[in-house]
C-alpha cells in the first residue's frame, strides 16, 4: 500500500514537472520569435519569426515584364490619343473656316464682291485669333474671291494639314490637304474627316508635296 502511494506521488510530481517544462519552453520559444522579428540580428538559426516583416524586392524578370507591358500599352494608346487630338483641332479649324466662308458670302450679297482683306470682315473670328488671323492651333487666310482656308503646322515638322472651302460658283467644294511634312498622320486625319483621295498622292501643291482629299461637307 505504501509503495502504491509513493508511485502516485511520483507520477503527480513528474506530471507537474513535465507540464511546467513544456509551458516554460513554449514561453521561451515565443519570446525568441518576438525578439527575432524586432531585431533580425537576434534570429535563431532554424527558427522562422512569427511575422516576416521584411520587404521583398522585385526580380529583374518581373521588372522586364512590367516595362514590356507599359511599352505595349503606350504603342497602342499613343497613336489613338494623337488621332483624337488632331481631329478635335481640325474640327475647330473647320468651324472657323465655315464662319469665314459664310461671312464672305454675306459680304458679297451686300457689296457685289468678296472682301479683298479679311480685316474687312468684322466679328467673325474666334476670340483667340490675333490681327493676323493666327488662332492658337491654326491660322486662317484666303485666296481673294476664290476660297478661304485654314491650316496648321503646314511648313514645320508636324501634321501639315489645310482645309479649303471655295466661294462663288464652286461653293460647297471642300478639300482637305495633307502635306508631306508628316504624310501618314496628315492623310489619316483627312480620311477620318470623311475625305476621299482626289488625284495622285504626294503630288505638288504649289511649292509643297501634298495629297488632296475631297470632303462631303
Amino acid at each position: 500500500m505504501k509503495k502504491i502511494n509513493e508511485n502516485k506521488n511520483k507520477n503527480k510530481n513528474h506530471s507537474r514537472v513535465s507540464l511546467s517544462g513544456i509551458f516554460n519552453a513554449c514561453r521561451v520559444c515565443i519570446m525568441r520569435k518576438q525578439r527575432s522579428v524586432e531585431d533580425p540580428r537576434l534570429q535563431i538559426s532554424g527558427m522562422a519569426p512569427l511575422f516576416d516583416n521584411r520587404v521583398r524586392a522585385f526580380t529583374l524578370i518581373e521588372l522586364l515584364v512590367v516595362v514590356l507591358i507599359i511599352g505595349i500599352l503606350a504603342a497602342i494608346a499613343l497613336p489613338q490619343y494623337q488621332a483624337a487630338v488632331d481631329k478635335a483641332r481640325y474640327s475647330s479649324m473647320m468651324a472657323a473656316v465655315r464662319a469665314l466662308k459664310d461671312a464672305q458670302e454675306i459680304y458679297y450679297l451686300a457689296n457685289g464682291s468678296y472682301a479683298a482683306h479679311l480685316s474687312d470682315l468684322d466679328g467673325i473670328f474666334p476670340a483667340e485669333c490675333d490681327e493676323h488671323q493666327h488662332c492658337g492651333n491654326f491660322s486662317l487666310n484666303q485666296a481673294a474671291g476664290v476660297y478661304v482656308y485654314g491650316y496648321f503646322n503646314r511648313d514645320t515638322v508636324g501634321i501639315g494639314n489645310a482645309l479649303l472651302m471655295y466661294l462663288g460658283p464652286e461653293s460647297g467644294r471642300v478639300e482637305c490637304y495633307s502635306y508631306k511634312v508628316d504624310g501618314a498622320r496628315g492623310k489619316k486625319l483627312c480620311k477620318s474627316m470623311g475625305g476621299k483621295l482626289f488625284g495622285a498622292e504626294d503630288a505638288y501643291c504649289g511649292e509643297w508635296l501634298c495629297s488632296m482629299y475631297r470632303l462631303n461637307f
